[in-house]
């Protein structure tokens, strides 16, 4: 019996076990809500070289590099060598000295290290060079400080991370160096700076240049200056192409794919990393494989996070803790093959994370993309989601693939599913060239019919002319739409007009501004796809309540506080004025909504001319109302408009001591009551 025991003791231990070693993470992706949501694993511990082994122990190891033949080159900073395995992870040999000539050069805490071409490259920091070697350590050129009067003479050359190129040039990046890459060609010579960052101005910024026109030169030089943020990491692929990444930048700019012309390829609105806006990754190291597929180092959260060669997110693997396939410093990233080395400061390892079954379906759908072969990629995005139905990046890729072959109606269905409004665009954009292209004939007529129309409306000679002008004339819109529209059209007579016959109507003023609530939650609810950023959880009442309330406390404060101002307007007035000024922001919301439906992404300047122009009409039909109601100077009712918005944050604030104050009351009663009923009980 207890045999029987322990062998079900093992049995369940074994299993546990494998469980564990198989997920020590919860990998995740995100969905179209931006929420996170779990998914299968992507790569799995296949192995672990220890920190101590038959080549002694690493001390701080800062850097690994994978060459052509599948050999790993760790660089142990904290011993000043380099320690090489193969691709069965068997220790090879460590080189911790370089012949150069008849001198041997050693290395002083080295940072960074790239293979390429039988050549490695190492990054000598303290000793303020590049050195570059063969595979035995013999010293082929050393790359020093660039003698140039184009390179930054206030910066000391302390190279870290580096990569090379097929032809041989070196990108270096350096501590402190805030102008890209230090680019070096074939046979050592100073070229130039690589993928220069651009600043980021912010609000502070412009402030802070504005202060900065005002002092002398020496308060100038003791301020900060403005600066781009420096790369931290950087890689290049078997094509030329330069991979960088900045733990600065902000989401969308921190991971940059840059074509050998020094332009960022990746589209300018993806965003990297996690999307919580309170968590900022530190993306530290950044690598790509022979499949394009891009995978960075976050060292903030410990995690990697993996994207195909378009920036689309594909998974989110690895945490912070002890165990087999967790970090507790991640350093460097590296591909090697399918797979990834991680290499690990703190634990002094270095761990090799290969794909799963989901993981080499995901891939392998990649690389027959890639290749064209479309039919067959669609299986193997198909079997990726039996394993998960929720997998986005999978209609993603059923989407390209369609989209590829011609069947854009149906790609466009898959973008929608995976929620890229990018691709759905380029899909909606072929699918209106289509139809117009089907439908020439028809549109070409159409126009002609409406021009002709429009000519013998407007020739006063034209007997169709002359019908028209006699049914406008037997047109009689009521008063209350006559006199909105007179408004609209003719803000200061019609305002004039309204003050001095004391008319206007409350009613169709209360309408105007609930339907203002009705606007902005039907732009929320109703914005086409491509152009529809608002979140799915959205409470609409608030929304509606906001926006009626806000527009009611502005009359409020305004009336208030120009009773003080010596106005000649009474709140009726200013009720009707505010709320007649919001037509054109209204019809503003209604038909930049349904462009929406008819416009692509990089036709949405559009959306915002049309919305800047209500906005616009807007403000000048308040400002005139106000002006003319008031009977203030220009001056003046620029005055009191800003005291009104001061007011109306004044009225938010008591509005928030109220609701708490009441809160309180009713959480006191409330706990009387129950104490008075406990009592009773007893």
């Amino acid at each position: 019996m207890k045999r029987i025991i322990a062998t079900i003791i093992a049995f369940v231990l074994l299993f546990t076990g494998i469980t564990a070693s198989a997920s020590v993470y919860d990998s995740y992706t995100y969905n179209n809500q931006d929420e996170e949501v779990p998914v299968q694993d992507g790569y799995s511990v296949a192995h672990t070289i220890s920190g101590k082994g038959d080549f002694g122990s690493l001390a701080a190891p800062s850097d690994v590099a994978v060459d052509e033949d599948g050999y790993i080159y760790v660089l142990d900073s904290g011993n000043n060598r380099v320690v090489v395995f193969d691709n069965n992870f068997s220790f090879v040999k460590s080189i911790d000295k370089f012949k150069n000539g008849k001198k041997t050069e050693t290395l002083l805490l080295p940072n960074g290290i790239f293979a390429r071409n039988d050549k490695l490259y190492i990054s000598d920091t303290e000793n303020s060079r590049v050195l570059v070697t063969d595979e035995n350590g013999k010293v082929l050129t050393i790359l020093e400080s660039p003698d140039d009067s184009a390179f930054p003479a206030d910066i000391t050359f302390k190279p870290e991370r580096l990569a090379a190129d097929g032809r041989g040039n070196v990108y270096v990046l350096c501590a402190g160096m805030y102008y890209g890459a230090v680019m070096y060609d074939e046979e050592g010579n100073y070229s130039g700076f690589f993928g220069s960052n651009k600043v980021e101005m912010t609000v502070s910024d412009l402030i802070e240049y504005a202060w900065k026109q005002l002092m002398s030169q020496e308060q100038r030089q003791k301020m900060q200056r403005f600066l781009p943020m420096e790369y931290s990491g950087i890689d290049i692929d078997e094509n030329d192409m330069v991979y960088a990444c900045s733990p600065y930048e902000s989401s969308d700019n921190s991971i940059r794919k840059i074509n050998p012309k020094g332009n960022n390829v990746l589209y300018a609105e993806k965003e990297f990393g996690d999307r919580d806006e309170f968590v900022h990754n530190n993306f530290y190291d950044i690598t790509a494989d022979e499949d394009g597929i891009i995978s960075c180092l976050d060292t903030k959260y410990n995690r990697i996070f993996q994207y195909d060669e378009d920036g689309d997110l594909l998974f989110i693997l690895g945490r912070t803790g002890s165990q087999e396939g967790t970090f507790s410093e991640p350093i460097a990233i590296a591909a090697y093959g399918e797979g990834l080395l991680v290499l690990d400061r703190k634990k002094q390892n270095l761990t090799y994370f290969e794909p799963t079954d989901f993981g080499n379906s995901v891939r392998l759908a990649l690389r027959q993309h890639s290749d064209g072969e479309f039919e067959k990629a669609a299986e193997s995005w198909q079997k990726a989601l039996k394993e998960n139905i929720n997998f986005e990046a999978a209609y993603l890729g059923l989407g390209k693939n369609e989209y590829f072959r011609g069947n854009y109606e149906k790609a466009a269905e898959y973008f929608r599913i995976a929620d890229n409004q990018e691709w759905h665009s380029k899909a909606f954009k072929e699918i209106r060239a289509d139809w117009f292209r089907d439908n020439l004939s028809w549109i070409l007529s159409a126009i002609c019919v409406v021009c002709l129309v429009l000519f013998l409306l407007l020739w006063k000679k034209s007997p169709l002319h002359k019908r028209a002008v006699k049914l406008v004339e037997k047109i009689h819109l009521p008063d209350t739409i006559s006199e909105i529209l007179t408004t609209v059209c003719h803000p200061i007579s019609g305002y004039e007009d309204m003050r001095r016959n004391r008319s206007g109507s409350p009613l169709a003023g209360f309408l105007i501004i609930l339907i203002v609530g009705v606007s902005m939650v039907f732009r929320i609810r109703c914005t086409g796809f491509r152009f529809n950023d608002y979140s799915q959880t959205v409470n609409l009442l608030i929304v509606f309540a906001c926006a009626v309330g806000l527009i009611l406390l502005f009359t409020i404060a305004n009336w208030a506080l120009c009773v003080l101002f010596e106005s000649e307007a009474r709140y009726r007035e200013i009720f009707i004025c505010t709320s007649y000024s919001f037509v054109p922001f209204i019809l503003s919301i209604v038909v930049s909504t349904l462009l929406s439906y008819f416009l692509c992404v990089d036709e949405g300047m559009i959306l915002t001319l049309v919305s800047a122009i209500g906005i616009l009409w807007t403000v000048i039909l308040f400002f005139f109302g106000m002006k003319e109601m008031h009977q203030y100077t220009a001056t003046k009712t620029i005055w009191s408009l800003l005291l009104t918005l001061v007011g109306v944050v004044l009225l938010l604030f008591l509005l928030f001591m109220i609701t708490s104050l009441v809160q309180q009351m009713v959480s006191f009663i409330k706990t009387l009551y129950t104490e008075i009923s406990y009592r009773l009980m007893l």
